[in-house]
């Protein structure tokens, strides 16, 4: 049997985006549509905007992903010779 159940829930998530708007679903494509049920634990995102609407963001991405365990949100300085892996 190998060390881990699944290897997905020792995963922590990155998501850079410009704005937290990216994230946010409007309410009304909340109600006619189901949780995507995205099996993160552990998920970090980076903004490059100041955060506007953090509380709407976390519940948005609660919604994506109800198993959450651990979220942080920072806002990061981006210059065009960054490099994401």
């Amino acid at each position: 049997m190998p060390p881990f159940k699944t290897l997905e829930t020792h995963l922590t998530v990155r998501l850079d985006i410009d704005s937290e708007k990216a994230l946010i679903f409007p309410e009304k494509i909340k109600k006619i549509c189901r949780t995507p049920l995205v099996n993160w634990e552990h998920l970090r995102v980076f903004t490059r905007s100041k955060l506007e609407w953090e509380s709407e963001l976390r519940d948005a991405l609660h919604w994506i992903s109800p198993s959450l365990k651990s979220l942080s949100i920072m806002e990061r300085a981006y210059t065009s010779s960054s490099s994401t892996f």
